[in-house]
């Protein structure tokens, strides 16, 4: 990873967070290197569990499918960073009556949002909507595509802990990754990267394999290896 000084010279650059696939390597470190100073705020045991990072932004979390980890934890985290946040009810919005997802995410920026959230079934959902709103766009999963935040939380608790097997190397992590994916999860799962789901497993590996040396291999070349 990179020191103290070096990371706070690094500057986010991108409008949003779709997928991994598009993250560089510098990118992925980066965010690995600043989650334990949230992290730090999460476990105070005295004072306020808050920074005003986000105070006065509006945060919006739109889930199409049902989710209980995953939609209170943007939620939480939102409120942490001291930012607003509004949670939608897809089963009573419009969508119920033909409304389209460009329409309802019209509709909310008319409420000057700054981050939508947004989970859907549909792959590739996220990074549609992206392209052509102003708001900033977190892809929560989109179907059986990607869901980068859960990858980019297990690799960070995976780095920081080193629950790694004593013998284990991050290459032996993404075989056992690859492996798992081959047998639709009939091995034990990887330790605290619980529980192995399929819209995940390409999502840990992007990370994974990116954070290998680069002589090592790159991730369509393993893949091959292991075809679905």
């Amino acid at each position: 990873m990179t020191t103290a000084t070096e990371n706070e010279q690094r500057v986010w650059t991108r409008k949003d967070l779709i997928g991994l696939e598009d993250l560089s390597r510098d990118e992925l470190e980066m965010i690995l290197d600043t989650a334990p100073q949230f992290l730090a705020v999460s476990q105070r045991e005295s004072g306020i569990k808050k920074v005003p990072v986000l105070q006065g932004r509006l945060v919006v979390n739109w889930f199409y499918e049902p989710s209980t980890r995953t939609r209170t934890s943007f939620e939480l985290a939102a409120k942490r960073l001291s930012a607003d946040t509004l949670t939608m009810n897809v089963a009573a919005s419009s969508a119920k009556k033909g409304e389209t997802l460009h329409d309802t995410l019209y509709n909310i920026e008319a409420m000057h949002t700054d981050i939508v959230v947004i989970r859907h079934s549909a792959a590739g959902a996220s990074r549609i909507l992206a392209e052509r709103h102003p708001s900033h766009i977190i892809n929560a999963g989109d179907g059986a595509h990607e869901h980068p935040t859960q990858a980019l939380l297990d690799t960070f608790t995976t780095v920081s802990y080193t629950h790694l097997r004593a013998h284990e190397t991050v290459l032996d992590l993404v075989c056992r990754l690859l492996l798992e994916k081959k047998k639709n999860n009939n091995l034990p799962p990887v330790p605290l990267l619980s529980p192995i789901h399929p819209h995940t497993i390409s999502s840990r590996l992007t990370i994974l394999l990116r954070l290998l040396p680069h002589t090592v291999t790159t991730s369509s070349t393993i893949l091959t290896l292991f075809p679905s």
